[in-house]
């Protein structure tokens, strides 16, 4: 591999990236709950989903009548990840709060770095991380198992 003296460069604009990543989907999520007395879990799900489109759609311009019907399938299915992720979490905040439930999503993309750990500190990490997010989750008899099925449905969904 060849070093063109750039080999930092690409860092700043992922971690930049990734940083915009986490800062809307955790704003987006508590603006969300904001809102779900007007307008409810859905009505916010299809809002987001709505104002993702309008920003995602002039900055990505994709060519939507030139993709073929064995391309549209990866499309399909990340759309129905991706609505049913949200529906899972915002019907979660509804009924067990926006902690619980983001804290409870997380497990998905945690499943995925243990399940892909190569390592044995990488896997460690990953798995007190899981300890973390179980010891402050304890159920209770008054806790809302059906509110933490979808908190839970929505991490399967962030993991796929």
């Amino acid at each position: 591999m060849v070093n063109n003296g750039r080999a930092g460069k690409g860092t700043g604009t992922g971690a930049a990236t990734l940083v915009a990543s986490a800062l809307s989907n955790q704003l987006g999520a508590a603006s969300g709950s904001l809102a779900f007395p007007g307008m409810g879990p859905v009505g916010v799900v299809a809002v987001r989903q709505l104002i993702a489109a309008a920003v995602l759609l002039p900055i990505v311009r994709p060519n939507i009548r030139s993709l073929t019907r064995r391309q549209w399938w990866p499309v399909l299915l990340l759309a129905a990840v991706f609505g049913t992720m949200n529906l899972g979490l915002y019907t979660a905040i509804d009924r067990v709060g926006l902690g619980l439930a983001v804290t409870l999503e997380f497990l998905g993309p945690l499943a995925v770095a243990l399940l892909g750990s190569r390592s044995k500190a990488s896997a460690l990490s990953a798995l007190a991380a899981g300890i973390g997010v179980v010891a402050i989750t304890q159920p209770k008899p008054s806790t809302d198992y059906l509110g933490i099925g979808f908190a839970l449905l929505a991490a399967c969904c962030w993991a796929a």
